[in-house]
């Protein structure tokens, strides 16, 4: 699962969110013109195939900077629950 926000991109919405299953009918793609909506929608699909164990691993890039990592690499640190930040 990945989401992109990409503020240098110009005559298309500069976020993208995509994620894929096993089936091919299960993945989804979207995209964003608004980074809070980019953000607000990546926590809430990450949270809701977490839950039903479909995450293998997730990330959310903003300006070129990884906001969200999962599963994190930082052994560390807590554990990364998804909640929005």
């Amino acid at each position: 699962m990945a989401g992109l926000w990409k503020p240098w991109v110009r005559g298309r919405p500069k976020g993208e969110l995509w994620w894929q299953d096993a089936d091919p009918e299960g993945g989804g793609w979207e995209e964003f013109d608004d980074v809070d909506e980019l953000t607000r929608r990546y926590h809430e699909v990450f949270r809701e195939r977490r839950a039903r164990g479909l995450v293998r691993s997730a990330f959310l890039r903003i300006d070129g900077t990884t906001v969200h990592r999962w599963p994190r690499t930082d052994t560390r640190a807590a554990p990364d629950d998804g909640a929005a930040s």
